[in-house]
């Protein structure tokens, strides 16, 4: 039990370090692009995000989606606020 404790620490770890990367690049990226592009492009993400879970427990199911959509929106949150900051 503790082999997968470890295990999933250390993916939760990866996780993390991935969105900051993924977070802190496109923010870079983003700060290039007109204003106008960014607010469309940030607009577009924000507008497809679909997240879809199927469980057992339809509880555990919905409380994932929203878990899921809320991570992604703190995400976009990071990134546009990356992009503006010169």
């Amino acid at each position: 039990m503790k082999s997968l404790e470890d295990r999933l620490d250390r993916v939760a770890i990866r996780q993390i370090v991935g969105e900051v990367m993924l977070s802190t690049s496109l923010g870079l990226v983003l700060r290039s692009v007109p204003d106008a592009l960014r607010r469309e492009l940030m607009r577009e993400l924000r507008a497809n995000v679909h997240v879809d879970a199927s469980a057992p427990d339809s509880g555990d199911a919905e409380r994932f989606v929203l878990e899921t959509e809320e991570r992604f929106d703190r995400l976009l949150d990071q990134i546009e606020h990356l992009s503006r900051t010169k």
